[in-house]
């Protein structure tokens, strides 16, 4: 297995440098690089100070981590200043920092106070600018959050003009323009990593400071102003958001304990940018124009906005509220567009400011899962008129974790003093909002607009700016379903609220929540009987088949009502008829498959005694009587039914005939059958298994010579029944004839007779099979009935042998021998 082995070299004058720079690269190759989320929190960051109005200000950085075991490196890249301090356990600490190291007060200059701070887990960090009664704090940006275009918001009040912006540079041959909206004016300046900068005059607000494509860190404020006309002056110090995380809404929350509101003002990026307050028209502004105006303290608003803009929260004087609690301070609102899920952050007292508050914004359907250091707040929100609720909370001193499990929050800190008082962002994501996520063409990016849906709808999203053809992966609930693509459509099945996010570029991800309101189906499923009929929504209904009715839900969503429904067909009753035309009886016999297990009662008009005792059987002999006799057979099936059966007597007729002659020869090769029978309906001629056309009662036939008998048959029939007559006519071509076959008990040829034309019979002798001797016969014209010693022989074939004399020579004996067939 291979390893990597890391050799860390100690320089004596800068072991504790090196010390964490080892410590960084273990712990970097300990673990696999992760994407880092885009939220204020992080591991590496740059800070510079503004001035206060007292040159003898305390500055400091306030470190909150949960973390054990973190080490911070603070470091100047001017002054080679640096220091480590550690978190053994997680915590809060606030970390001094000397006017040598750290402060940029000189004014137009370029400063060495810019400090990088770098740490071995991801912390939440705080820039301290503290005079007595001249006090605020400011969230600081993670390195991956900056950017290199930024639009500054200064507030000042009349007699107070000394407003600041300052910035510090990430990297060497950092080049800014600073260009001012009050005038043309710009100014130019190169700095070098870790150099800062700092521009102290009136009329600062909307100005805008871009590098030459490399990242850098802004601030804005002012020395010393009073806000509201509240007679009372302090420090102002944020840094600045840079423009690609700017929003378009915000929850405007008032901080608690006031009686006379808070100043909000808002700053345009973009031209034509209009405002509304809880939908209600507000001002319209140009690119770098801003507009303020007085947040009551019982008012809690929603402020849209057309286009991206800067929204900052600045808290009066002591004299405007009670007991002269707060001073001046100012907070950068985070856009809801910017929720983050979870923040860790600090409070720390001075010795005036020892109320410390958060205010909280997050998503109705999201209250029930906001934890404040693990226990649930929900019960501290309050519902607005729109989709959002919010909270202000009073927390003590020290590490605090705000936290939802289901999705995002927006907060700001703030603490109170008498005569003092500070604020800064609690935690918001820091995503890059100059791309954006369109759901169904709407700008939907983060999680302020819930875009709602019924279930079964098709959602289309979409990455922009698609000149620049963005792509990403895609996800929905935390579950990747589409991979490198500009756009994509997800069929949502599932009601309730979904996240759809999209991860570009190397970290970046934007966010979209969509509701999708159940589409009910409801199902019904019923069965009927053949024959009847079925009342549904109106509907007449007597086939088997899948109906719908779709109407709208309360939500407006096309639902649909379905019945299912079965009509139990009518079992196919076959009735099989035999008819016993002899007995004149019929058989009925039944095939119930389709209704396997039913109960059946047979009943007649007028009453056949036949069925007396067989009522309930399945296959009945009945005797029709009179004209005609109806049958009624009961089925107690899934549905009772009854079939009717009319039967006609049977009547059976009787074949009679008159033949002559019986034997053909070559001099008389024809005969006549006449057909005696009574009262039939039709016949038929057969002759040699061939039935003949004429269908006359007289039949005259001429038989070929060559052939050696004609097998004739009479078929007739009256109703249903037949009767059927057979005769074997022989034809005789020599001296001697004798039948083939014969059946003794038949009406005709029921003897076996030998023919002798001319000659006489000496004797004639027929054997079985085995050779025994059956019948012994002598005369002129032998015969036998089928029968040894009176007993009927069993059917089979026999062997005749004859002897006889011809007429033309008497004293010459001839014998001849065959075979003949008896049948039974």
């Amino acid at each position: 297995m291979a390893r990597t082995f890391i050799l860390c070299r100690l320089h004596f004058h800068q072991w504790w440098q090196w010390m964490f720079l080892c410590l960084m690269l273990v712990t970097s190759f300990a673990s696999p690089a992760q994407c880092p989320a885009r939220t204020t929190q992080g591991a590496d960051f740059w800070v510079m100070f503004l001035s206060n109005t007292d040159p003898q200000n305390s500055l400091s950085l306030i470190v909150a981590g949960e973390y054990a075991n973190t080490l911070i490196h603070i470091y100047n890249h001017n002054t080679q200043w640096d220091t480590v301090v550690g978190l053994p356990d997680g915590g809060v600490k606030r970390i001094p920092i000397s006017h040598a190291n750290g402060h940029s007060n000189n004014q137009g200059t370029t400063n060495t106070g810019g400090l990088h701070i770098t740490s071995t887990q991801p912390i939440s960090l705080y820039a301290s600018n503290f005079r007595m009664s001249s006090y605020d704090i400011t969230t600081i940006l993670p390195t991956a959050a900056l950017g290199t275009s930024y639009m500054v918001q200064t507030y000042a009040e009349e007699g107070f003009p000394e407003e600041e912006i300052g910035f510090v540079a990430t990297e060497d041959s950092t080049e800014i323009t600073v260009s001012f909206r009050q005038s043309t004016e710009t100014t130019q300046v190169t700095l070098q990593r870790g150099q800062s900068h700092q521009i102290r005059r009136g009329s600062l607000s909307g100005t805008t400071i871009i590098s030459n494509g490399k990242p850098f860190a802004v601030f804005q404020g002012h020395r010393c102003t009073t806000v509201g006309a509240c007679d009372a002056c302090d420090h102002l110090y944020e840094q600045v958001l840079p423009e690609k995380i700017w929003g378009k809404q915000f929850m405007l929350i008032p901080t608690i304990g006031r009686t006379d509101g808070d100043i909000v003002k808002v700053t345009a990026l973009e031209d034509s940018c209009t405002l509304t307050l809880d939908g209600e028209g507000l001002a319209t502004l140009s690119a770098g124009e801003s507009f303020e105006f007085t947040l009551p303290s019982t008012n809690v608003k929603m402020l849209r906005a057309s286009e991206a803009v800067l929204a900052c929260l600045y808290l009066k004087g002591g004299n405007c509220s009670i007991d002269s609690i707060s001073d001046p301070s100012s907070v950068i609102i985070p856009p809801v567009e910017q929720g983050l899920q979870r923040v860790t952050f600090a409070a720390t007292n001075t010795e005036t400011t020892t109320q410390h508050y958060t205010n909280i914004a997050v998503n109705n359907a999201d209250v029930s899962f906001m934890e404040l250091d693990g226990n649930s707040i929900a019960s501290a929100f309050t519902a607005t008129s729109g989709n959002y609720s919010y909270a202000q909370l009073e927390v003590s001193p020290g590490l605090h974790t705000l936290s939802n499990a289901n999705g995002p929050f927006v907060a700001y800190f703030y603490g109170l003093g008498i005569a003092e008082s500070y604020a800064y962002i609690a935690g918001m994501a820091t995503i890059d909002l100059s791309y954006r996520l369109y759901c169904e063409d709407d700008h939907t990016s983060g999680f302020a607009v819930q875009h709602i849906y019924c279930q079964g709808d098709t959602g289309h999203f979409a990455l922009t700016p698609f000149e620049m053809q963005v792509r990403g992966d895609w996800m929905v609930d935390s579950q990747l379903v589409a991979y490198d693509t500009g756009r994509f459509s997800y069929v949502f099945d599932t009601p309730g609220m979904h996240i759809i996010s999209s991860i570009y570029g190397v970290c970046d991800t934007l966010f979209a929540r969509v509701f999708v309101h159940p589409a009910y189906d409801i199902l019904d499923v019923d069965t009927i009987c053949f024959n009847s009929i079925y009342q549904w929504q109106g509907l007449t209904i007597d086939s088997t088949g899948l109906y719908s009715r779709t109407y709208q839900s309360v939500h407006g969503c096309d639902s649909t009502q379905w019945l299912d429904l079965y009509v139990i067909p009518r079992p196919q009753v076959v009735v099989n008829q035999h008819v016993d035309c002899h007995n004149g009886t019929c058989l009925l016999e039944l095939d119930l498959a389709e209704a396997a297990g039913s109960s059946v009662h047979w009943s007649s008009s007028p009453t056949d005694t036949l069925l007396q005792g067989h009522e309930e059987d399945l296959s009945v002999t009945v005797m029709p009587r009179g004209s005609l006799t109806v049958y009624q057979l009961e089925v107690d099936y899934r549905c009772p039914f009854t079939e009717i059966i009319a039967l006609t007597p049977v009547e059976w007729p009787k074949a009679d005939w008159e033949i002559h002659p019986t034997i053909l020869t070559n001099e008389q090769p024809w005969f006549d059958a006449n057909d005696l029978s009574k009262d039939v309906d039709s016949r038929q001629w057969i002759v040699d298994g061939h039935p003949l056309a004429t269908t006359q009662a007289h039949l005259r036939y001429t038989a070929l010579h060559n052939v050696d008998s004609v097998q004739l048959m009479l078929v007739v029939e009256k109703s249903t029944c037949t009767d059927t007559l057979r005769q074997t006519l022989p034809f005789s071509h020599s001296a001697v004839w004798a039948p083939s076959v014969f059946s003794p008990g038949a009406e005709n040829n029921n003897r076996f007779v030998v023919v002798i034309n001319e000659g006489v019979a000496e004797d004639f002798y027929v054997y079985n099979r085995s050779g025994v001797l059956v019948a012994q016969l002598a005369g002129t014209t032998p015969e036998w009935d089928g029968t040894h010693q009176g007993v009927p022989c069993p059917q089979g074939t026999y062997v005749w042998y004859l002897r006889y004399r011809r007429n033309d020579n008497p004293d010459q004996l001839h014998t001849l021998t065959g075979t003949v067939t008896l049948l039974r």
